[in-house]
């Protein structure tokens, strides 16, 4: 009954700020454990990391996809330097220039607005063709980093630019970039996988904190809070050191009341961040359709996205369900093996490492205890 009482309780928002003040706050800790498992947190992050800082044979996928894109980037940015007065061509190109992980990665600076002489704009295009074709596996970071605003320019910003309303239709491409039989089928599988906010009842398993005080910026990566991290600092030794950022952990409240939470929370057992989402198909739509890779490279290359918004703090694993099923990438519910390739963990030194440390998460079922090699 007890029991009962708690996890009923536990998915009250209003009953949890109150308990904040009271003695039996212990109680419901005993019950968040079963939101962020400890174990499954530490796991997560560090396969984020190894992915990023040892991609191996997961990186040709990933230059096959970043190569694949230069084109466009290159169309974008010609097109602002022809022509400045424009403004829509002014807006695509600050689209990249000024986003704030972009100019981390590419200044230093978080956030900076930087003086748009010619010469910085032909320096930033300089650097944005050498990270995309570059063949050195440190440039990982920094090419899905530019994957993943391109998706977001191609298939999610003009559903906003609201100033555009009465000149453009916004659903579409600019002209001129990009070949246009390829946006057509980047837009239908987005339109599968966007949520309709805040209609879908996807939008009530998670609440925005756009209008609360959020976190500092961090170097830190994974899904980690920074409390937490100061009390594992073992971990961050294994974890890439990326520039500042905000986490995306911040940006989102996960609720109790939602049906993906609760399997996710009660009967699963996975860590959540954010809630279900479709972020993640801002990568692996680009890398299906403009990328045009196989099955085989899609799954590699999902692993090396997957990394990217697990190393930024925007999801956890088990969030991006949604993406998968949509996309028909393999995934079975709680399992980690299951999204990776056949051969891979074997075939990665550091992967191999890490699963052997990690075997009980990845070879049984924690709630039956049976294996799922066997189940499946």
């Amino acid at each position: 009954m007890k029991t009962f009482f708690w996890k009923k309780k536990s998915k009250d928002p209003d009953f949890i700020e109150d308990l904040k003040k009271n003695s039996q706050l212990k109680e419901l800790i005993r019950y968040d454990e079963n939101f962020n498992p400890k174990r499954k947190v530490i796991f997560e992050s560090r396969l984020a990391g190894i992915i990023l800082d040892h991609p191996r044979i997961l990186f040709n996928p990933i230059k096959k996809v970043s190569s694949a894109t230069l084109s466009d980037f290159n169309s974008i940015f010609e097109n602002y330097i022809n022509d400045k007065k424009n403004e829509f061509s002014k807006h695509c190109y600050e689209f990249f220039y000024h986003n704030p992980n972009i100019q981390a990665a590419y200044s230093g600076y978080y956030g900076k607005k930087l003086i748009q002489s010619k010469e910085d704009v032909t320096s930033f295009m300089d650097w944005v063709n050498n990270v995309l074709c570059s063949e050195d596996e440190e440039t990982t970071y920094n090419k899905l980093l530019l994957i993943l605003k391109y998706g977001h320019f191609f298939l999610r910003s003009y559903v906003h630019l609201k100033k555009f309303e009465s000149k453009l239709d916004i659903n579409i491409i600019p002209p001129g970039v990009g070949n246009e039989a390829l946006k057509k089928q980047m837009n239908e599988l987005w339109s599968k996988i966007h949520i309709d906010w805040p209609s879908n009842p996807i939008t009530h398993s998670r609440i925005s904190t756009h209008h609360t005080a959020r976190a500092k910026l961090t170097s830190r990566f994974g899904i980690f809070s920074d409390e937490y991290v100061s009390q594992e600092d073992y971990v961050q030794l294994a974890l890439p050191v990326i520039p500042l950022h905000l986490p995306g952990k911040n940006v989102w409240r996960v609720t109790s009341t939602a049906e993906f939470t609760q399997s996710a929370r009660f009967n699963l057992n996975m860590p959540l961040i954010a809630s279900i989402g479709g972020s993640l198909g801002l990568m692996l739509i680009p890398a299906m359709v403009v990328g045009n890779l196989d099955i085989e490279e899609m799954k590699m290359f999902n692993l090396g996205a997957t990394a990217l918004m697990i190393g930024l703090g925007h999801h956890s694993f088990h969030e991006f369900k949604r993406v998968w099923e949509t996309l028909s990438i393999p995934y079975t519910d709680g399992d980690y093996k299951s999204i990776f390739p056949d051969g891979l963990i074997e075939k990665h030194s550091e992967l191999k490492s890490l699963c052997e440390e990690f075997s009980d998460l990845l070879y049984r079922d924690q709630h039956s205890g049976q294996s799922f090699r066997k189940r499946y």
